[in-house]
């Protein structure tokens, strides 16, 4: 589901992750789960602890549960080790 699509995102939150390739939910849920990047989005977002955590409240409740799981379970498959000769 397209950023832009979720009524209570600020129109400059949603630029300023289009600005980094970031424009769906499921985007934003899939970096918001490694606990290393969450960090850099609050500060890409520029926003208070407080603000952060409505965000994310907004997204998840705009992803289905289903899809939240597929995500978390795509993330703990990967094996971390980089490109792989063909």
């Amino acid at each position: 589901m397209e950023l832009a699509n979720i009524i209570g995102l600020k129109k400059e939150e949603i630029e300023l992750l289009a600005k980094n390739w970031i424009t769906t939910v499921e985007e934003f849920i899939s970096i918001s789960t490694n606990s290393d990047l969450t960090n850099n989005l609050q500060n890409l977002l520029q926003v208070n602890d407080s603000r952060y955590k409505e965000i994310i409240d907004l997204l998840l409740q705009s992803s289905s549960i289903s899809k939240i799981n597929e995500i978390k379970k795509f993330k703990n498959n990967q094996f971390k080790k980089g490109a792989r000769r063909p």
